[in-house]
This record gives C-alpha cells, sequence and structure tokens, in this order.
C-alpha cells in the first residue's frame, strides 16, 4: 500500500493569488476561486491556468450545475455571484 504522500502530484499553482475554492470538472477540467475575483480554469489537471474575468469580491466558492452554467459566489460588502455560460463567467450583480 503507498503512504498518502507518495500519491500526489505537484502541479503549477498561480502566482500571487489566494485561493479559496477548488472545482474540478470532469477528468480534466479544474476551476478555482479566491482573493480579489479570481476565477481561473484549468483544461489539463491543472498544469496549465487561464484566468477569467474577475469580479470585485473575495470569491469563497463554486459548483456547476450542469456541464456549461457554474455559479461563483463571493463577498465584498455584499453578496456576489459569477455565472458560467459557454466558456467565460460573467457578474451578475
Amino acid at each position: 500500500m503507498a503512504l498518502p504522500a507518495q500519491t500526489w502530484e505537484y502541479v503549477s499553482t498561480i502566482q500571487n493569488e489566494d485561493m479559496r475554492k477548488v472545482f474540478a470538472k470532469g477528468l480534466d477540467t479544474v476551476f478555482v476561486v479566491g482573493e480579489n475575483g479570481l476565477i481561473a480554469r484549468s483544461p489539463d489537471r491543472a498544469f496549465t491556468w487561464q484566468k477569467q474575468h474577475p469580479v470585485a469580491a473575495r470569491l469563497n466558492d463554486i459548483a456547476f450545475s450542469d456541464s456549461s452554467t457554474g455559479f461563483a459566489v463571493g463577498n465584498g460588502g455584499q453578496p456576489r455571484v459569477a455565472l458560467h455560460r459557454q466558456g467565460e463567467f460573467v457578474a451578475t450583480d
């Protein structure tokens, strides 16, 4: 039986970003959200990252209701929501 530390592999990070939540959408696609409206997507199991259009808030969570609709929520003095449709996130407030 492998030790837990032997089953993890280091992948790239997003420099100078404080990440709050990670969401794996399928086998390859990964999303993260975090401080300063960070929303980033990786199409290759977190080896490379593409920043999405941020919102003006700290984002705390992300979830998808189906293959093309996702929600990122956070705060910044008031509730904030970003909606994912057709590959991009847009602010809804």
